[in-house]
């Protein structure tokens, strides 16, 4: 029944948790969400879950409670993103599931299942992912989560879903296809899946890469920036097969008109290698099955004598090689999970990437395939792809090889511009697209401001080596050629064009040389005056990036040492400091513990001597941490969290260490997180403090006591997980770990 209220078309239910909130817009039911992506309510339970599409790191699954607050943008799911911020009136309540951007990338939110067809669901939440297709469901009693699972790896991209009056459940697909799942037998496990390279039968030598008969080695038009790496590539198509072209477009299958249509069985792979001292790093393989193409890495051992099937999981190396500078360094390398290579290897670019019309070589190597009946004709050239030319086509060749896959209508980005060089620049949508996810302090930021690099998001992306860094898969090394590129290409897109001011090679005593030799006249001002400039410049991105070699001035004018240098951009924060790392030498460099902290990484800072002195100022540091926001020491501090003044008697080292990486593995009952819900429509979450003559004294997240009459309550409930967020210790380095474990050791 439509009910209005006033001059609304509609109305507020008195008991909704903000009524009568001070400031707060009474029809908000629940807050904190960063992009609800289809939600829905069980029909025979009440409760509503909503997929959420993460921004750089999870994608959330939630279960919203009245007045709940999930915490975007002070989280993005378990992830602490501006922890420094008010987390307003109710507490950050955690994901009932997160999946990392390893295993999902866009969430799209489902139905419960109560449908008869597939009795095994039914109570289960069917939800899934428009990026790789995967389709999971869970079921929820509103107490505890149970049988998740994922249900199947498709190649759909799951738009939304649908359910009918039988309560079955539909899969919409982006293009308009609906589907309906339907129960697969479980078979038993390929025990002849060849698990070392050796066994696939694509080599007649693996170690020097000699492809077997009939295995055909292919080169393309312009390389993807790999880092230093190189690549060779290989294609096997079976028995007596050919390569066709497509007739029409089919997007929701990866089918592109006049791209190569492959027979099945095809095969297609790539070796990565470093070429001083000579080393293959991983063997790529994506196998077309006559639907779909699944991908298979094969990791090379120590001794160079085999490469062996990976678990498809994801792990992160690190290998050293000569760079160019004559110097052996250490570098780290993703080894890439299935699901991270489908988010390139997409259905919008047609799958295969390399191996395409667009980029394999258009010269002697089709005519030869023609030739011997591998290709059905060859190609039309595509001048376009080369990196050769005026500016503007070598730079936008450059972003269409690397990042066009993602970049465009209904791919991987989660950003609404495109990077093809197959279309009109208008069409492309950069000059006027803002940043969604984060402006990194820059003024005023677009995706390309045409003439001004500095508020040209594309560049600090590509110059950035932390989490800003794009290409988001792949080397987080900085590419200095496609830099220089890019950056005098944006330049040249004024009306009047500028000389661009080229960067350095990407080599850090170079660069601080360079620096010193265009230095400016600061170092002949006072010392006050200096450091008041050198804060000033530094903490301007925009400025910083504009010209990093006149910005670095500051640093190096005959005022500053590189050993000074060195030292300031390190105290820097992340977006200033990522842009800096690549003139760091490598033991210079910050070695973070990062969101995922390993038993072996617990050892490492376990194993450090802490300076109590600096744990002390990192405790204080609420760009860093909140814990001066949650607890008191002495007079310092809000008493939300318990008071630590003598934490150090009552836990040892290694137990502190672990409340700060898992927080909610041992939780104090005093301070269990409890929602009060009450007659009224108000919500008050926190922990307890007393119980004073029947009355409740509850304490919420900003240190602030309510007391609360037993005739008021509606519902009380007890929560699982520590108010303290996760990932606290996420941007630190081991060594500042152990410096803040140090201090609250000392704190006895």
């Amino acid at each position: 029944m439509h009910r209005s209220e006033g001059r609304k078309n509609y109305a507020i239910p008195a008991d909704n948790p903000f009524v009568k909130h001070p400031g707060a817009r009474p029809e908000v039911w629940a807050y904190g969400f960063r992009n609800p992506w289809r939600m829905s309510f069980d029909p025979e339970t009440g409760h509503l879950f909503v997929g959420d599409v993460g921004w750089e790191l999870w994608e959330m699954i939630y279960d919203v409670v009245k007045g709940g607050n999930y915490g975007w943008a002070i989280t993005e799911g378990p992830q602490p993103v501006k922890p420094d911020q008010e987390p307003g009136p109710t507490p950050i309540l955690k994901p009932l599931i997160s999946h990392s951007h390893v295993e999902a990338m866009s969430i799209t939110g489902g139905y419960v299942y109560r449908g008869n067809r597939l009795p095994e669901l039914r109570g289960h939440w069917i939800y899934g992912d428009y990026v790789t297709g995967k389709i999971w469901s869970f079921r929820h009693d509103g107490k505890s989560l149970s049988g998740h699972s994922e249900l199947l790896d498709s190649h759909i991209r799951v738009v939304c879903f649908g359910r009918d009056h039988a309560g079955e459940v539909y899969i919409v697909d982006y293009e308009g296809q609906i589907y309906r799942l339907e129960k697969n037998e479980e078979t038993a496990a390929n025990k002849s899946f060849p698990r070392k390279l050796s066994e696939t039968g694509l080599f007649a030598d693996i170690r020097k890469q000699l492809p077997a008969e009939g295995v055909v080695p292919y080169e393309v038009q312009a390389e993807q920036w790999l880092g230093g790496a190189r690549a060779q590539r290989f294609v096997a198509i079976p028995g007596d097969g050919q390569v066709s072209y497509h007739k029409r477009n089919n997007l929701a299958r990866g089918v592109l008109r006049d791209a190569f249509a492959f027979p099945a069985d095809t095969v297609i792979a790539r070796t990565i290698s470093v070429p001083k001292p000579p080393r293959h790093i991983e063997t790529q393989i994506l196998h077309f099955n006559g639907e779909g193409w699944l991908p298979y890495n094969y990791v090379w051992n120590e001794e160079q004598t085999e490469a062996h099937l990976s678990d498809g999981q994801g792990a992160d190396i690190e290998f050293s090689f000569d760079d160019g500078g004559g110097e052996l360094v250490k570098r780290p390398w993703r080894l890439h999970s299935s699901t991270e290579c489908m988010t390139c290897h997409m259905a919008r670019p047609g799958y295969v990437l390399g191996l395409h019309h667009q980029y394999s070589d258009v010269g002697s190597q089709h005519a030869d395939w023609v030739a011997s009946g591998l290709l059905e004709k060859k190609p039309k050239p595509l001048h376009w792809l080369k990196q050769e030319g005026n500016l503007q086509r070598q730079a936008r060749a450059y972003l269409h090889i690397n990042c066009a896959h993602c970049h465009r209508r209904g791919g991987g980005g989660t950003a609404p511009f495109e990077l093809r060089a197959d279309q009109q620049l208008e069409r492309n949508r950069l000059f006027e697209t803002a940043p969604n996810q984060g402006a990194f302090g820059m003024y005023d930021p677009k995706i390309i401001v045409p003439g001004d690099a500095g508020r040209s998001l594309l560049l600090y992306r590509m110059a950035s080596t932390g989490g800003a860094h794009m290409p988001k898969l792949g080397p987080r090394s900085v590419d200095w050629q496609g830099l220089q590129l890019v950056r005098a290409w944006i330049n040249e897109l004024a009306d009047e064009p500028i000389t661009p001011s080229w960067l350095p090679e990407n080599d850090w005593q170079h660069m601080f040389e360079h620096v010193a030799k265009s230095a400016n006249n600061l170092g002949n001002t006072g010392s006050g005056t200096r450091e008041n400039a050198l804060t000033k410049q530094i903490n301007l991105p925009s400025n910083l990036f504009q010209d990093t070699a006149n910005s670095l001035n500051y640093l190096m004018s005959g005022c500053f040492s590189i050993e000074e240098a060195l030292a300031r951009l390190s105290q820097m924060p992340p977006h200033i400091y990522d842009l800096f790392e690549s003139f760091f030498p490598n033991s210079k460099k910050r070695k973070i513990l990062g969101p995922t902290i390993d038993s072996a990484q617990v050892a490492e800072v376990l194993s450090l001597k802490g300076d109590a002195t600096n744990g002390a100022k990192l405790f204080r540091q609420v760009d860093r941490t909140q814990c001066i926001n949650c607890h008191r020491i002495g007079e310092e501090g809000r008493e939300v969290g318990p008071e630590l003044a003598r934490i150090g008697e009552k836990y040892s080292r290694a137990q502190l260490l672990e409340s700060l990486v898992k927080p909610s593995r041992y939780i104090d009952p005093r301070f269990q997180s409890v929602s009060i819900d009450l007659k009224s429509g108000v919500s008050y979450t926190g922990y307890i403090v007393s119980r004073e003559d029947g009355n409740t004294v509850l304490r919420d997240l900003t240190g602030t006591n309510h007391t609360i009459k037993p005739y008021l309550i509606e519902s009380t409930t007890r929560g699982k997980l520590s108010l303290m967020p996760e990932g606290l210790l996420q941007s630190f380095t081991p060594q500042e770990a152990a410096d803040l474990v140090a201090y609250l050791e000392s704190l006895n």
